[in-house]
């Protein structure tokens, strides 16, 4: 799987924005984890093994008070909201990464496959 973030739309970014938030990151993990119970098998509270990338895009038009992003992105995510995201992250899934996506970190597409496929043969 391949998880697109969009940093202006975690829980903080959007409270200080004119923008209502109409759902959290970990509604959308949620939303995940019940397609795969229900398609896939998954069994409440099993931990699933499949390899998932996740990438953080616009990270070039973040203000540079938010500090790099790039090799911080579970920082980044706890800093702005999103620890319920986090901590069923790490609760559901053994085997993610994060990439960082934007002019100046730009994780070359196929790194991101590669990596989804180098971990899918373990």
């Amino acid at each position: 799987f391949i998880f697109i973030i969009d940093p202006f739309v975690t829980a903080r970014l959007l409270i200080v924005s004119t923008h209502t938030p109409n759902y959290m990151l970990s509604d959308i993990l949620d939303t995940l984890i019940l397609y795969l119970q229900k398609n896939q098998g998954l069994k409440p509270g099993e931990t699933v093994n499949k390899p998932i990338a996740f990438v953080i895009t616009k990270t070039d038009l973040l203000d540079e008070s938010e500090g790099t992003i790039e090799n911080n992105e579970e920082r980044f995510l706890r800093e702005n909201g999103e620890e319920l995201f986090l901590n069923k992250l790490r609760r559901t899934f053994s085997n993610y990464k994060f990439f960082c996506e934007g002019k100046d970190a730009k994780p070359q597409k196929q790194q991101v496959v590669s990596w989804i496929t180098s971990e899918s043969v373990h």
